[in-house]
């Protein structure tokens, strides 16, 4: 059995995965541990024949914004795909998390739906977000109507509650088999708002108290993610309220930053799964 990458790609040009980062550093991992790995990017409609064909008898790693069906497709022939569908639909719905934090009893700022139109239910300042946003695409700070009256993007909105004291921090766990342990644990700082890596932020290792890494570790494994990465706010005093949990998450950052393995952690990840997992 051997690994089977598909990545949802803004190009068909297959020869983007040999200098797309976290493609180029897959195979380059899986030529140095003997892996039998190969990748494809895939199109948005599920050509059924073709990609069965290439994935069976494969565990399945599927990176970016696949469709359903191709989860379901695989799984019912017993490929093991990495991550489950159910964890990933959690993960990329930000309002979905949220009801998941609270059901599962996790600290986590308030977040709320905002109807089309509407007017959110929440005290300036707070943060408003897309539903099912990446990146740090479409975040921003409203302090007052005028700012809340001129932000404009498309589809689900959010209102969450501000933390001021996170402002441009946060507190990242990064789930997968690792040399040594199961995760990685790095502080991101930004000059602004965003923590995120390709804003400019700055990452570095962090050492996380028994308690936190209790918290990660219970909101990871109930999630139903193999790996992934759960990250934290800087609260009031020594908390750390959940922030939301990424299925996909880029890791070009992480390498550079720490010298940090992710690209062989994750496949680590993946050639320890069995197909009776998805059978």
């Amino acid at each position: 059995m051997g690994i089977r990458l598909l990545y949802s790609l803004k190009t068909a040009d297959q020869g983007y995965l040999n200098i797309f980062y976290p493609t180029k550093r897959f195979k380059e991992e899986a030529q140095k541990a003997g892996i039998d790995y190969q990748a494809l990017i895939v199109p948005p409609a599920f050509d059924r024949d073709s990609i069965l064909g290439f994935c069976r008898g494969h565990t399945i790693l599927l990176r970016g914004d696949i469709e359903a069906e191709y989860y379901t497709e695989l799984e019912k022939i017993g490929c093991p795909v990495i991550n489950p569908l159910t964890a990933v639909l959690l993960a990329r719905d930000k309002l979905g998390s949220a009801d998941f934090f609270t059901r599962e009893g996790f600290r986590h700022p308030r977040t709320t739906a905002i109807e089309p139109q509407g007017k959110p239910h929440m005290d300036f300042p707070f943060i408003v977000k897309p539903r099912y946003g990446k990146m740090g695409i479409g975040v921003a700070l409203i302090n007052n109507p005028e700012q809340y009256s001129a932000y404009a993007h498309p589809g689900e909105i959010l209102a969450q509650e501000y933390i001021e004291s996170s402002m441009g921090r946060d507190i990242r766990f990064f789930f997968a088999s690792f040399d040594g342990g199961s995760f990685v644990c790095v502080q991101r700082t930004g000059g602004g708002l965003l923590s995120n890596v390709h804003s400019g932020a700055r990452t570095s290792l962090f050492e996380p108290d028994r308690k936190l890494v209790r918290t990660a570790k219970d909101i990871f494994r109930k999630s139903g993610l193999l790996y992934g990465t759960v990250d934290f706010l800087f609260g009031t005093g020594d908390t750390f309220p959940v922030c939301e949990m990424n299925s996909c998450p880029g890791f070009e950052g992480l390498e550079e930053a720490t010298g940090i393995n992710v690209a062989r952690a994750i496949l680590q990840t993946a050639n320890g799964m069995e197909p009776s997992r998805h059978a």
